[in-house]
C-alpha cells in the first residue's frame, strides 16, 4: 500500500535490505502483521497488532505491506520482478513451436475425452475454492434423494427453498435437515454460495451446524443438524406456553448467536430475517439461529449489503425501506420484535384480536410500560412471570432499544448480550429524551449544550425548580437523573439569556449557577473557557453521550486537544496544543473572536482569527465528534455582509489544520481506531479498513478494524508462512 502509515509502534527496525527480505521476515514472524518498507534507504519496519494512529498521507514514499491468510482471500501468485525480464525471454523463443505443438496435443485429447466427460453426471462446479479448507461432506444427488425418500417429507418452505427430513444411512441413521434451493436462478446461486462460506466457517452452539452439501449439475442442496424440536414459532405460540425461565435461555441463546455472526466470526455476517421460525431447538431446548440463505457477508470496506432481500414484515428495520445502509443493526431490530413475542407469547401482529389497541405488539407493549401496567402483557400467563415482573420489565426495556428507528440509537448484539445476562444495566428505553439548549430561530435547532448526554430520559420525564431552589431532571418515575450544583438555596428564578447562557439567579439577580461554567461540546460568543474546563466531543452526530476527543485548558495554561481512551477517561498525548504556560482563559468575544488570552487579558493564541460580526451572525465554537475542532458561523439574514454566505452552518476556521497527520503518538487508536487508516475530507477524517480487515462496526467506523481471518499462530513450531501471503490496497 503506498502512501499509508502507522507511525511509531514498530518492534523491529532493520537497516539497508532488500524488499524480498522485509517480506520474508514479516511472513516468518507469528508476530508481523504489518512489514513497511523504504525503497530509497532500504529500512524496514515490522509492526504488530493493534495498529495506531494509521493514515494515508501522499508525502509517504514507502510501502506497507499487510499480511493475510491465503485461504480467506483471493490469492494471486507473485512473480518475482527480478525474474520476469528472464521468463518473458524464454517465452518468446520457444513460442512459435511450443504453440503448434500444444494446439495439436489438446485438439486430440479434447476429441478423446469429450464425450467421456459430458456422459458423466456434471462435476461439482466452482464452488470448492470458495469452502477451501472447511470440513464439509460433499454428497451427491442420489445419496440425497435416497436419503429424503425422493424429498417426500417437507419441513419447511421459504422464498428460495424446501426444507425436507433426511435419514443418512452412511451415518448411523442420523437425522438430517436438507434444504433444496427450488430453481437455478442466479440470486439462487448467489444464496447457495453464501451460505456454505458463511456458514461453514462458523462453529457456535446457538448457530445450526452445517454438515454438508450438494453442487451438482443443477443441484444446489444444503445439508443441517436435524432439531428435534422444531422452530420456535410453534414452541411459542402452540398450545401450551413455555416456562419463563425457558424464554428467558431462548432469548438469551439467540442473542448470543447473533453477536457471534456479527463480531466473533472471520466474516461478519447479517443474518437479515430473524424471526421465530428461523430460531430452531435442538433435544435440551437450546436456540440456534437457522437459515442463513439469506445472509450477506461484509467486505473489509463496506457499510451497507447489496441485497435484495427485504426479511419478513413485521420485523424489518426502517432502513429496509429507505435508501439508508443495511447493517447489523437490522438483526437488532428484528430481535428486539423477537424479544418481545418471547416475552408476551403472541405474535407480533393479531388482525383478529378484539382490542384494536393490542393488535400490534410492539405498540401494546409500549403503552403498557408508559402507564406501569406492564403486567398485563402477561394477562394469559401461568403467573410464573408475576414473580418476576421486574426481569421482564427489563427485558421490555431492552426490546424497545433495538426497535428504535434510528440504528445509531439501538446497541449492538454485545450491548444486548450483556443487559440480558446482567453485566450491564438497561441505560435507554424507547424515545430517549435529552435536556438541551439550542438555536431557536434557524431551521437547524442545532444543540450547544445538555445536562444528560450519558443518560437520556423515557417520554413523561420532568424538569423542576423546587422550593428549595434545587434545579433537576427526574424520570417518568421520579428518579431524578441530573441536578445543577447551586451555590446555596436562594435560588429564585431560572432564565434563558438570549446568549445561549441559562442561568439560575437569586432575589437579587445575582447568578448562582449557569450552563456557561459547565459546557459540553460548545462554547458561545460572549463565553469563556477558565483552567481545568473541558469541552467533550459528542459519541456520534445523534448521540450526546461523552465521545472520544477532549479540548481542555489546563492548570498549567496550556490549551489541547486530545484523543481519549474511550470510555475510560484517560487521555493521550496532545495532536494540538497552543505551547502557552501562561494560558487563563479561552474567551469567544462579541467581535466573533476565539482566543486564548493571559491573565492580564492579552491575547496568547487566536484560535478563530477570522472574525465576524455576532451582529449579522449566529456563531459557535463545537469540539466534533470527530475530533476537530470548529467555528460556525449562520447568516441572521440575505442582506448586508452576511449576503455572501449560505443559509447554513458553514465552518469559518478550524483546528487542527489535518487531524490524520497530528495525531502520531504509537498509542491509542487515534481517530480512526486500532487497525484503522484515516484520510482528509472536508477538514475531518474519514475511516476506512485495510485489505484483510473489517470495521468493528460498520455504524461506528472510529470503533477501528479487526482482522477478518484467523491470525498466524505462535503456538506452532513451524510459523506457516505458506499460508500467508501480502495484500496490496
Amino acid at each position: 500500500m503506498l502512501y499509508t502509515d502507522w507511525p511509531n509502534g514498530d518492534y523491529e527496525h532493520f537497516l539497508k535490505v532488500n524488499e524480498d527480505f522485509c517480506r520474508q521476515s514479516c511472513l516468518s514472524d507469528c508476530f508481523c502483521a504489518i512489514a513497511v518498507f523504504d525503497k530509497a534507504t532500504g529500512g524496514c519496519l515490522k509492526k504488530g497488532i493493534p495498529l495506531s494512529n494509521g493514515r494515508i498521507d501522499q508525502g509517504v514514499g514507502w510501502i506497507s505491506l499487510i499480511k493475510v491468510r491465503i485461504d480467506n482471500s483471493t490469492y494471486r501468485q507473485e512473480v518475482p520482478r527480478a525474474r520476469k525480464k528472464e521468463n518473458s525471454a524464454l517465452i518468446l523463443v520457444g513460442s512459435v513451436l511450443m504453440i503448434i505443438i500444444s494446439y495439436l496435443i489438446v485438439s486430440l485429447i479434447t476429441y478423446l475425452f469429450a464425450s467421456h466427460i459430458y456422459s458423466k453426471q456434471a462435476k461439482v462446479s466452482k464452488l470448492y475454492p470458495v469452502v477451501h479448507g472447511i470440513n464439509l461432506k460433499c454428497f451427491t444427488y442420489m445419496e440425497l434423494k435416497e436419503a429424503t425418500n425422493r424429498f417426500k417429507e417437507e419441513l419447511g418452505r421459504g422464498a428460495f427453498a424446501t426444507v425436507f427430513k433426511g435419514v443418512l444411512a452412511s451415518n448411523n441413521g442420523r437425522s438430517v435437515a436438507v434444504k433444496r434451493l427450488d430453481s437455478m436462478v442466479r440470486e439462487n446461486d448467489l444464496e447457495f454460495k453464501a451460505e456454505v462460506s458463511a456458514i461453514g466457517r462458523t462453529n457456535h452452539r446457538n448457530l445450526v451446524q452445517l454438515l454438508g452439501f450438494c453442487n451438482e449439475g443443477q443441484h444446489r442442496i444444503l445439508v443441517y443438524e436435524f432439531m428435534t424440536n422444531g422452530s420456535l414459532a410453534s414452541f411459542l405460540f402452540g398450545e401450551s406456553m413455555p416456562s419463563w425461565d425457558q424464554r428467558r435461555e431462548i432469548a438469551l441463546g439467540t442473542a448470543r448467536g447473533l453477536l457471534y455472526l456479527h463480531e466473533e466470526c472471520s466474516s461478519q455476517i447479517i443474518h437479515c430475517d430473524i424471526k421465530p421460525q428461523n430460531i430452531l431447538l435442538d433435544d435440551s431446548f437450546t436456540a440456534r439461529i437457522a437459515d442463513f440463505g439469506v445472509a450477506k457477508l461484509l467486505q473489509m470496506d463496506q457499510t451497507r449489503t447489496t441485497t435484495r432481500f427485504r426479511g419478513t414484515k413485521g420485523y424489518m428495520a426502517p432502513e429496509w425501506f429507505k435508501s439508508s445502509p443495511v447493517t447489523v443493526k437490522v438483526d437488532v431490530y428484528s430481535f428486539g420484535i423477537l424479544l418481545l413475542e418471547i416475552i408476551c407469547c403472541r405474535k407480533h401482529y393479531e388482525p383478529k384480536i378484539e382490542n384494536e389497541d393490542q393488535m400490534i405488539l410492539a405498540d401494546w407493549a409500549y403503552a403498557c410500560y408508559k402507564k406501569k401496567t406492564i403486567h398485563m402483557l402477561l394477562e394469559n400467563d401461568n403467573g410464573e412471570e408475576m414473580g418476576d415482573i421486574k426481569m421482564m420489565e427489563k427485558y421490555a426495556m431492552i426490546a424497545f432499544w433495538c426497535i428504535q428507528e434510528d440504528p445509531s440509537i439501538r446497541p449492538t448484539m454485545k450491548n444486548v448480550t450483556q443487559m440480558l445476562e446482567g453485566t450491564i444495566e438497561v441505560s435507554i428505553g424507547k424515545d430517549g429524551f435529552l435536556l438541551a439548549i439550542w438555536f431557536n430561530k434557524i431551521t437547524e435547532r442545532t444543540i450547544v449544550w445538555s445536562a444528560n448526554g450519558n443518560n437520556l430520559v423515557p417520554q413523561g420525564s420532568q424538569v423542576e425548580l423546587t422550593s428549595d431552589g434545587q434545579f433537576m431532571l427526574n424520570d417518568a418515575t421520579g428518579k431524578r437523573i441530573w441536578y445543577a450544583e447551586s451555590a446555596g438555596t436562594g435560588v429564585a428564578y431560572a432564565a434563558m439569556l438570549d446568549t445561549g447562557n441559562f442561568v439560575l439567579a437569586n432575589q437579587n439577580s445575582s447568578t448562582l449557577w449557569q450552563s456557561f461554567d459547565q459546557p459540553t461540546d460548545t462554547i458561545l460568543p460572549t463565553q469563556t473557557l477558565n483552567q481545568n474546563s473541558n469541552l467533550y466531543a459528542r459519541y456520534t452526530a445523534t448521540n450526546y453521550s461523552k465521545g472520544r476527543f477532549l479540548f481542555a485548558l489546563q492548570s498549567d495554561g496550556n490549551l489541547a486537544l486530545y484523543t481519549t481512551n474511550f470510555p475510560q477517561d484517560s487521555v493521550n498525548s496532545a495532536y494540538w496544543s497552543t505551547k502557552t504556560d501562561i494560558g487563563f482563559q479561552v474567551i469567544f468575544n462579541q467581535s466573533g473572536l476565539t482566543y486564548l488570552a493571559s491573565r492580564n487579558g492579552s491575547v496568547l493564541n487566536p484560535i478563530s482569527p477570522n472574525a465576524v460580526s455576532i451582529q449579522d451572525f449566529y456563531q459557535r465554537a463545537t469540539l466534533e465528534y470527530d475530533g476537530v475542532l470548529r467555528h460556525y458561523v449562520y447568516p441572521k439574514s440575505t442582506s448586508s455582509s452576511a449576503g455572501r454566505w449560505p443559509v447554513a452552518w458553514s465552518t469559518s476556521t478550524f483546528v487542527p489544520p489535518n487531524i490524520c497527520l497530528s495525531i502520531v503518538e504509537g498509542v491509542g487508536g487515534g481517530a480512526c481506531g486500532f487497525n484503522s487508516l484515516c484520510r482528509l475530507r472536508d477538514e475531518g477524517p474519514i475511516c476506512q479498513c485495510p485489505n484483510g480487515y473489517n470495521s468493528i462496526d460498520p455504524n461506528d467506523a472510529p470503533r477501528g478494524c479487526k482482522q477478518n481471518f484467523v491470525p498466524q499462530s505462535c503456538d506452532q513450531a513451524s510459523p506457516g508462512t505458506n499460508l500467508f501471503y501480502f495484500q496490496e490496497m
